[in-house]
């Protein structure tokens, strides 16, 4: 049997105020591979990341077009291989 796939798409500002609502999607699809569209994201903070990493520690997730944005600071945090996002060049 395949997994089903969950597309969920990542607001421009990801931030502690839109984490519940984000936690709640995530925990509603436990046994799907979460494809997360991260290309509008302008703003992340630490709270968010951790957030994204304790969801694939449970759940499969991939990553369509991750902006450059949050890729940066997955990377400044040492996340980018733990959250499986590719790492740029600075």
């Amino acid at each position: 049997m395949t997994q089903s796939v969950y597309c969920l798409k990542l607001p421009t500002t990801l931030t502690l105020t839109q984490l519940h609502a984000l936690q709640i999607e995530c925990q509603q699809h436990p046994s799907e591979t979460l494809q997360i569209d991260a290309e509008a994201v302008e703003h992340v903070d630490t709270a968010a990341l951790q957030l994204l990493l304790a969801v694939s520690q449970v759940i499969h997730i991939e990553w369509e077009n991750p902006s450059l944005v949050l890729c940066a600071a997955a990377q400044t945090l040492g996340l980018t291989q733990l959250l499986k996002l590719p790492p740029i060049n600075v």
